[in-house]
């Protein structure tokens, strides 16, 4: 399995993110999660970032219309996404390590 990639910056993660869908690789950007989603949710979570990418963009949606720049100083996880349909439901969780910030978790929500 390669190395789970680590980024400086949440901008950085959704570049990760947006590249991924791009190349139409679900295996990669579900493999670059501590935490993967079920079988179940894979098409669907895949699908609502696609959509978001099209219409808004991934920044704009996740990091507050690219106002988030930085990831927190004295925190060690930050949670993007929320409870409603502009983030299509979806949650993203990254954690801080001592290598950079790296995404644990992507769910979708109701």
């Amino acid at each position: 399995m390669p190395q789970q990639p680590a980024f400086k910056t949440p901008h950085e993660a959704m570049k990760f993110i947006q590249d991924c869908l791009a190349r139409k690789d679900m295996t990669g950007l579900f493999s670059a999660f501590t935490q993967q989603p079920g079988d179940l949710w894979r098409d669907s979570i895949f699908q609502d970032l696609r959509e978001i990418q099209n219409t808004e963009t991934l920044q704009h949606v996740f990091l507050e219309h690219t106002r988030l720049t930085a990831f927190p100083k004295h925190e060690t996880a930050l949670h993007l996404g929320g409870h409603d349909s502009h983030t299509h439901y979806l949650h993203i969780d990254l954690v801080k390590t001592p290598f950079g910030w790296v995404l644990e978790s992507i769910i979708k929500g109701h």
